[in-house]
């Protein structure tokens, strides 16, 4: 199960970073978060709610990104419950992604 899971994390990455569209991304974000919570697979969970964070971020904001400026105390929650450095990479690597989008540069 933990693979499949990690599997279906990486599918969901992998769309995000090809340009997939995201309002059927977050459809699938919520249906693949919901079963790694049934399956109890945490670390996938919390992935996938960084991935949550940045896609609603970028489908309902227009001026500014949420995870590198860390104002926002969610992703200050994520980080601490990061056990591993293969999901603090992948905050910081969507922030990256999130923060050129909106063109600051600086950040990225």
């Amino acid at each position: 199960i933990e693979t499949a899971m990690m599997n279906v994390f990486n599918y969901l990455i992998n769309s995000f970073i090809c340009g997939r569209n995201l309002v059927k991304l977050n459809r699938e974000l919520d249906s693949f978060g919901g079963k790694a919570l049934e399956y109890k697979q945490m670390a996938v969970h919390n992935l996938i709610c960084l991935m949550q964070l940045v896609v609603s971020t970028l489908l309902i904001s227009s001026d500014s990104p949420s995870l590198i400026g860390c104002q926002n105390t969610e992703i200050k929650d994520l980080l601490d419950q990061a056990k591993n450095t293969f999901a603090v990479c992948h905050v910081y690597i969507l922030g990256y992604i999130e923060a050129y989008i909106f063109g600051e540069y600086e950040l990225a």
